[in-house]
């Protein structure tokens, strides 16, 4: 059964964490862009909303329409390419440059650029997703000199209003400047425009195909060990560990054990990523594994489902005893490195859990030390929740991006730290414990990861423009591409960014 099959039954779409869905008889499966432009104008004649939808791995509602409009599930438009050199500018021709359709999932993209000799820049910790629908919600991976998956982009393949089939790129585009159509897509060659499609929410239609700049094969290795937080604060605040390396994670327990490790401090887990452009000649065994409980549970599913029933259970029973899983999970995790090709090692596992959480993630600016004092504060605030028996089943995280030119990307203009607070489904508390730290970290001046919960911007506490410095830019472009809604989901009207 595929994950779009999952998904989807009986007329009705969900996300993975079955919490928002839409019910419909019009759906589709489109195999090129000439059906995607005939299921638009036959929206638009009949007034409906069309939207895609992938896997369904964002926790908020940014993919769900009303009921009865009409549905596209991309599962088979999965073609993945090297791209015509003939249509690229000189400089650009021995460039690793794939086409990518907008249905194929991360998975499949990293399998297809292993056969070219190829890696991904960037990705999260899974990869189930569609590369549409982790680009058009700004999804990231970690490293402060590496961009999120949409800085991969080069040319947006887009059918929008009216059936129009356009290739946008940015102004200095990657395209032959003779060049007006690539086969039946029109170049647009805009700066604004591309930047506003990058990361799009699917309001400017419907996505058919990226062209995507990704790297010769190279190599990553992962090493995880623990520190107390008094003294993980200063090295980050000095920013070398962070320049040191590739990519760096933290997760930070948010309760001190007396009993454990560091019994006056937070026991923190530090992640590097270290790149190797050659393949190592020489492997130590234990170098190609990552640690016994990772590989376990980023392999088996029953594992993981164990794992998640367990986890849930006891926060309902036993909600005290999360700090001391929290601690040992940490302790678990640690090794003394795991080397492999880069998508292997950015491939975080634990899958089954991922699909079974809710979790608000937050972004700051990386030139202040600002976010290590929101850290402090929702330590703080985990303290607090503990006296109404409310506890934290998952570590806080921290993860690195660098800056970008997306308009409504939340590390747009700026390099940023994420900082986010998972919770397990349905477990003791996980609504009310998410909600308290993300109106900490929008009081903080955070800006939310759209993917992500998000639910406090619906009110008027918040104002989404002053949150998103490029949102006016973005909403004018997106109405041209957009005039009759056609495109526009419940998540937009909500977060009043129509």
């Amino acid at each position: 059964m595929s994950r779009f099959d999952r998904n989807f039954k009986n007329g009705v779409w969900q996300n993975t964490i079955k919490k928002h869905s839409i019910r419909t008889d019009h759906y589709f499966k489109p195999t090129n862009h000439d059906e995607i432009a005939e299921i638009i104008l036959r929206a638009e004649r009949e007034n409906k909303t069309v939207r895609a939808v992938g896997s369904g791995h964002s926790f908020s509602n940014v993919a769900i329409i009303r009921e009865h409009n009409f549905l596209i599930l991309p599962e088979k438009l999965n073609k993945v390419r090297k791209v015509a050199q003939l249509t690229l500018k000189e400089k650009y021709q021995e460039a690793p440059f794939v086409w990518v359709q907008s249905g194929t999932t991360i998975k499949s993209l990293n399998n297809e650029l292993t056969n070219l000799g190829y890696s991904i820049t960037n990705m999260g910790g899974i990869d189930h997703q569609t590369i549409s629908g982790a680009i058009s919600t700004g999804t990231h991976g970690t490293g402060i000199n590496v961009p999120a998956i949409h800085g991969m982009v080069r040319a947006i393949q887009i059918v929008t209003h009216g059936g129009q089939k356009l290739q946008v790129e940015r102004t200095k585009g990657i395209s032959k400047k003779s060049l007006i159509y690539n086969g039946d897509f029109k170049i647009i060659r805009d700066d604004d425009t591309f930047h506003a499609m990058m990361v799009s929410l699917g309001a400017f239609g419907i996505i058919y195909a990226y062209i995507l700049r990704v790297e010769h094969e190279y190599w990553l290795k992962e090493k995880n060990y623990i520190l107390p937080w008094a003294e993980v604060k200063p090295i980050l605040a000095s920013r070398e560990l962070l320049n040191k390396f590739r990519g760096v994670k933290i997760i930070i327990n948010p309760y001190i054990l007396p009993k454990g490790k560091f019994p006056k401090d937070h026991t923190c887990l530090i992640s590097t990523y270290e790149i190797e452009y050659s393949k190592p000649l020489v492997k130590k065994f234990g170098d190609q594994f990552r640690n016994l409980v990772g590989t376990i549970l980023g392999n088996l599913r029953i594992v993981g489902a164990i794992g998640y029933t367990s986890i849930k259970k006891w926060s309902l029973k036993h909600p005290d005893r999360m700090p001391r899983l929290i601690e040992t999970a940490l302790k678990n995790l640690q090794d003394k490195g795991y080397r492999n090709t880069a998508h292997k090692v950015l491939f975080q596992g634990g899958e089954y859990i991922k699909e079974r959480a809710y979790d608000c993630e937050v972004a700051f600016d990386y030139k202040d030390d600002n976010y290590i004092t929101v850290i402090d504060e929702l330590i703080k605030n985990a303290a607090i929740l503990k006296e109404n028996n409310l506890y934290h089943n998952s570590p806080i995280g921290i993860r690195y991006v660098k800056r970008s030119k997306a308009s409504i990307a939340p590390e747009f203009g700026r390099e940023v730290v994420y900082v986010d607070t998972p919770m397990v489904l349905d477990s003791n508390g996980e609504v009310e414990i998410i909600e308290s730290c993300l109106k900490l970290m929008l009081e903080h001046g955070g800006i939310p990861h759209w993917g992500k919960f998000n639910k406090l911007l619906i009110g008027d506490d918040f104002d989404t423009d002053q949150i998103h410095p490029g949102l006016k830019k973005w909403r004018s472009l997106m109405r041209i591409y957009n005039p009759k809604g056609t495109f526009t989901s419940l998540f937009m009207e909500e977060m009043k960014i129509t």
